[in-house]
């Protein structure tokens, strides 16, 4: 087991009773949307890390769609967006709660200098949308893509690695407990309006994007909310490759 990856264990424990999981709260800071996120995922291969030996990369292939099932159009950012910056595997196809939820990935915006959220931000103030900047999905549409990321996991389970560890780290903590759990569900979050992207200092009701809302509310609904996939079932490999074992 990597020292990141037991680092990273250690804040779970301590911080998890303080920390709600975003599907765990209250709908009011996520509000419904017409735009469903639904696909399939496919493990496409394995490799050990390139961090740590004792860590193994499982790739993943996603086949998504959004449909929108609203009766109004849908605008949604298309530069350089959206991001799926989050990855959740659970136990169960249910709503995501700390017993079902075994594994949680994070990652970055795209755009990383502020220089570029602040052209965008000048491009996207204007009194109706941007072809090239959005696309509107009418009711009814759908909108396909395919997307490839990867979920890292430690090979064992080391019960000696750590003093006394918590019983759920047998759950949880590698690839080898992850195949004796009867069923794996993987969903992805899609975020369309990062924070970056309003003007400093950020605010969590997103000000310019509400400023958008209301201006363009003639062309349809703009998408700010992240957007939660459906449960997609997720099948690991059997055993690792003779040529991928360390």
């Amino acid at each position: 087991m990597s020292d990141a990856f037991k680092t990273l264990v250690i804040l779970v424990v301590l911080f998890l009773p303080n920390v709600c999981h975003p599907q765990m709260q209250s709908n009011k800071s996520f509000p419904e949307s017409p735009l469903i996120l639904r696909g399939r995922a496919i493990v496409s291969g394995l490799r050990l890390s390139s961090v740590s030996k004792e860590d193994i990369d499982v790739l993943i292939a996603l086949k998504l769609e959004f449909v929108n099932e609203g009766k109004e159009p849908v605008i949604v950012l298309t530069d350089n967006l959206p991001t799926f910056r989050q990855w959740i595997l659970t136990r169960d196809s249910g709503p995501v709660t700390y017993e079902s939820l075994l594994q949680e990935e994070f990652g970055g915006d795209n755009l990383s200098e502020e220089a570029e959220w602040r052209r965008l931000r000048f491009q996207l103030d204007r009194p109706t949308p941007l072809k090239d900047k959005v696309r509107i999905l009418a009711p009814g549409e759908k909108w396909a893509f395919e997307l490839n990321g990867s979920m890292t996991f430690p090979i064992k389970f080391d019960a000696k690695a750590i003093p006394h560890p918590p019983a759920i780290w047998e759950t949880i903590s590698s690839l080898e407990s992850l195949r004796k759990i009867p069923s794996l569900y993987l969903r992805v979050e899609s975020q369309f309006w990062p924070f970056i992207i309003e003007k400093p200092p950020y605010k969590a009701n997103r000000p310019f994007g509400r400023k958008l809302q209301k201006r363009w509310r003639a062309y349809g609904i703009l998408q700010l909310e992240p957007i939660v996939s459906e449960p997609m079932p997720l099948k690991l490999p059997d055993a690792l490759p003779s040529n991928q074992l360390p």
